[in-house]
């Protein structure tokens, strides 16, 4: 009887830090997802979505969060436009677009829109 109440406490934990782990990742992700959308509204430089959500799975994975985790790119998306909401709210005309691109700048290259590339090979 106390081998099974151990064994479903140990459940019920493990359960409860993978919903923690979820949730940080959900916030973390939400925060720099705004500040994208903030960069892609202010700063002239257009992101591609796609791409961030393949940059997203790195910077879990770089920050130690496991890769197992379900992301809800719903949730994501939503607080993301709540965080914009927000920097629009205090910093609504770019003030912020230096401090931005330098935050991400490892990470532009990677998710900005680029031009198809002309190859004049003749």
């Amino acid at each position: 009887m106390l081998k099974t109440t151990f064994i479903a406490l140990s459940l019920v934990c493990t359960s409860a830090t993978a919903i923690a782990a979820e949730n940080r990742a959900h916030e973390a992700l939400s925060d720099g997802v705004g500040k994208m959308m903030y960069i892609n509204q202010h700063c002239g430089i257009t992101i591609e979505k796609d791409k961030v959500m393949e940059v997203a799975r790195l910077y879990l994975y770089a920050n130690g969060f496991d890769l197992d985790i379900d992301v809800d790119w719903d949730k994501v998306k939503n607080g993301g436009q709540e965080t914009l909401a927000g920097l629009n709210k205090e910093h609504g005309k770019g003030e912020l677009c230096e401090d931005y691109l330098k935050q991400f700048e490892s990470v532009l290259p990677l998710i900005q829109k680029h031009d198809a590339m002309k190859l004049d090979i003749e």
